[in-house]
Protein backbone atom coordinates (compact mmCIF):
# COMPACT_ATOMS: atom_id res chain seq x y z
CA UNK A 1 0.00 0.00 0.00
CA UNK A 2 1.01 3.69 -0.45
CA UNK A 3 1.42 5.63 1.40
CA UNK A 4 1.41 9.82 0.64
CA UNK A 5 3.81 12.01 2.35
CA UNK A 6 3.09 14.32 5.31
CA UNK A 7 3.92 17.35 2.91
CA UNK A 8 1.63 16.01 0.32
CA UNK A 9 -1.16 16.44 2.98
CA UNK A 10 -0.34 19.43 4.31
CA UNK A 11 -0.99 20.86 0.16
CA UNK A 12 -4.37 18.96 -0.01
CA UNK A 13 -4.86 20.19 3.32
CA UNK A 14 -3.96 23.85 2.87
CA UNK A 15 -6.01 24.10 -0.37
CA UNK A 16 -8.77 22.35 1.23
CA UNK A 17 -9.42 24.85 3.89
CA UNK A 18 -8.93 27.87 1.37
CA UNK A 19 -11.57 26.33 -0.71
CA UNK A 20 -13.52 26.06 2.95
CA UNK A 21 -12.51 29.73 4.37
CA UNK A 22 -14.10 30.86 0.83
CA UNK A 23 -17.46 29.20 1.41
CA UNK A 24 -17.72 29.80 5.16
CA UNK A 25 -17.37 33.39 4.71
CA UNK A 26 -19.46 33.89 1.40
CA UNK A 27 -22.00 31.89 3.29
CA UNK A 28 -21.68 34.59 6.43
CA UNK A 29 -23.90 37.11 4.20
CA UNK A 30 -26.47 34.67 3.92
CA UNK A 31 -26.37 33.85 7.31
CA UNK A 32 -29.09 35.09 10.29
CA UNK A 33 -29.10 34.45 14.07
CA UNK A 34 -31.81 32.06 15.58
CA UNK A 35 -29.98 31.49 18.60
CA UNK A 36 -30.21 35.29 19.59
CA UNK A 37 -33.09 36.79 21.81
CA UNK A 38 -32.42 40.35 20.95
CA UNK A 39 -32.49 41.67 17.59
CA UNK A 40 -29.47 41.70 15.18
CA UNK A 41 -26.67 43.76 16.10
CA UNK A 42 -26.14 46.45 13.76
CA UNK A 43 -23.09 46.49 11.20
CA UNK A 44 -19.60 45.48 12.47
CA UNK A 45 -20.82 44.39 16.02
CA UNK A 46 -22.91 42.09 13.87
CA UNK A 47 -20.33 39.84 12.46
CA UNK A 48 -18.76 39.21 15.79
CA UNK A 49 -22.03 37.08 16.56
CA UNK A 50 -21.68 35.38 13.30
CA UNK A 51 -20.11 31.33 13.55
CA UNK A 52 -19.43 31.36 9.36
CA UNK A 53 -17.08 34.31 10.06
CA UNK A 54 -15.11 32.67 12.65
CA UNK A 55 -15.23 29.29 10.93
CA UNK A 56 -13.38 31.41 7.45
CA UNK A 57 -11.32 32.85 9.36
CA UNK A 58 -10.14 29.79 11.81
CA UNK A 59 -9.99 27.81 8.19
CA UNK A 60 -7.72 30.63 6.47
CA UNK A 61 -5.71 30.25 10.21
CA UNK A 62 -5.10 26.15 9.23
CA UNK A 63 -4.40 26.82 5.74
CA UNK A 64 -1.54 29.88 6.36
CA UNK A 65 0.03 26.65 8.61
CA UNK A 66 -0.12 24.34 6.44
CA UNK A 67 1.19 26.51 3.67
CA UNK A 68 4.38 27.21 5.74
CA UNK A 69 4.84 23.37 5.83
CA UNK A 70 4.42 23.18 2.38
CA UNK A 71 6.61 26.16 1.60
CA UNK A 72 9.35 24.49 3.11
CA UNK A 73 9.27 21.23 1.41
CA UNK A 74 8.37 22.06 -2.10
CA UNK A 75 9.82 24.78 -4.59
CA UNK A 76 7.67 27.78 -4.36
CA UNK A 77 7.43 28.17 -7.94
CA UNK A 78 5.53 25.33 -8.34
CA UNK A 79 3.87 24.50 -5.05
CA UNK A 80 2.30 28.52 -5.29
CA UNK A 81 0.19 28.06 -8.70
CA UNK A 82 -0.91 24.74 -8.21
CA UNK A 83 -2.35 25.64 -4.66
CA UNK A 84 -3.77 28.87 -6.17
CA UNK A 85 -5.31 26.71 -8.85
CA UNK A 86 -6.41 24.11 -7.31
CA UNK A 87 -8.05 26.49 -5.21
CA UNK A 88 -9.85 28.36 -7.90
CA UNK A 89 -11.01 25.21 -9.32
CA UNK A 90 -12.62 23.95 -6.30
CA UNK A 91 -14.16 27.06 -5.21
CA UNK A 92 -15.97 27.70 -8.78
CA UNK A 93 -17.06 24.12 -8.34
CA UNK A 94 -17.85 24.75 -4.87
CA UNK A 95 -20.12 28.01 -5.84
CA UNK A 96 -22.11 25.67 -8.04
CA UNK A 97 -23.19 23.07 -6.13
CA UNK A 98 -23.70 24.83 -2.45
CA UNK A 99 -25.17 28.24 -3.85
CA UNK A 100 -26.03 27.52 -6.96
CA UNK A 101 -23.76 29.90 -9.18
CA UNK A 102 -24.21 29.32 -12.66
CA UNK A 103 -21.17 27.32 -14.66
CA UNK A 104 -21.60 28.70 -18.26
CA UNK A 105 -19.42 27.65 -21.17
CA UNK A 106 -16.94 30.57 -20.12
CA UNK A 107 -16.54 28.95 -16.97
CA UNK A 108 -15.74 26.00 -18.28
CA UNK A 109 -13.57 26.87 -20.69
CA UNK A 110 -11.65 28.99 -18.00
CA UNK A 111 -11.52 26.01 -15.72
CA UNK A 112 -10.08 23.46 -18.28
CA UNK A 113 -7.20 26.60 -19.17
CA UNK A 114 -6.59 26.54 -15.20
CA UNK A 115 -6.08 22.64 -15.29
CA UNK A 116 -3.84 22.76 -18.31
CA UNK A 117 -1.91 25.55 -16.73
CA UNK A 118 -1.10 23.35 -13.78
CA UNK A 119 -0.21 20.53 -15.80
CA UNK A 120 2.40 22.29 -17.40
CA UNK A 121 3.51 24.27 -14.24
CA UNK A 122 4.44 20.82 -12.65
CA UNK A 123 6.15 19.37 -15.41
Amino acid sequence: MMTIPRELWAVIGAILCNVAAQIALKQSGNSSYPWLSIPKPPGWLAELFNPWIWLGLASYGISFWLTIIVYRAFPLSIVTPLMAASSIVLTVLAAMLLFAEPLGHSRLAGIALIIAGIFLITR
